[in-house]
């Protein structure tokens, strides 16, 4: 009589059995791949075709897809092995941006990219967190900045004042500088500090800008 047993994982597979007729001998077996890529090592199944790793710029837990099917999740390093990626197809990768936070952009989320047979590839998507901030800005004597006031801050980044004197801003440092320049010619500064690595969007409340 004989007997054995299959276990298969996600990143190797496991074998074991006995058999005999009156002394029994077991047996075990492991089987999978190491793969070395990306400044990382990954554990997986026997990769008998080609093999991809995905990187989001070191964001966990972004759901990743190929070919629409849901694959994995990005660990904490930003990374997940594809494993079973098929050889000079050019195959689809998306990675699934709905459940990030707010203060997370990435400007790429879907690629097509064909890896030849017996190696590997790194698909990076530039995801980038951001540290976002809002405020309401007024002039000296407390009136709203009109609407339409262009303004530049830390003299790279250019935006418009919104409605009630509604300032977004995309990305804020530890020091800010706002230049806003109104409809009638004239100029006026802001100056504020902020918590470059807050994971919330940043209320700062009524802002006065001076001339």
């Amino acid at each position: 009589w004989r007997g054995d047993m299959t276990w298969r994982m996600q990143p190797v597979q496991l074998r074991a059995g006995i058999y005999g007729r009156g002394d029994v001998t077991g047996w075990m077996a492991a089987s999978g791949s190491l793969v070395f890529m990306d400044d990382a090592v990954f554990a997986a199944n026997r990769v008998s075709d080609a093999f991809a790793v995905v990187s989001t710029n070191g964001e966990p837990g972004i759901p990743v897809r190929y070919e629409n099917q849901l694959i994995g999740t990005t660990n904490e390093k930003g990374q997940l092995l594809v494993p079973s990626a098929s050889a000079y197809y050019s195959a689809r990768y998306d990675i699934d941006t709905l459940a990030l936070p707010a203060n997370v952009k990435a400007s790429v989320v879907s690629q097509q990219v064909a890896v030849a047979a017996g190696s590997g590839h790194v698909i990076r998507f530039p995801v980038e967190r951001l540290t976002a901030a809002r405020a309401t800005v007024r002039t000296v004597s407390g009136e709203p900045l009109p609407a339409g006031s262009a303004a530049t801050i830390n003299g790279t980044i250019s935006t418009y004042i919104g409605w009630d004197g509604l300032l977004f801003i995309e990305r804020v440092a530890a020091d800010n500088l706002v230049e806003v320049k109104l409809p009638d010619g004239d100029i006026c500064h802001i100056a504020f500090a902020a918590d470059a690595k807050a994971d919330d969007l940043i209320e700062l409340g009524n802002l006065t800008c001076r001339p």
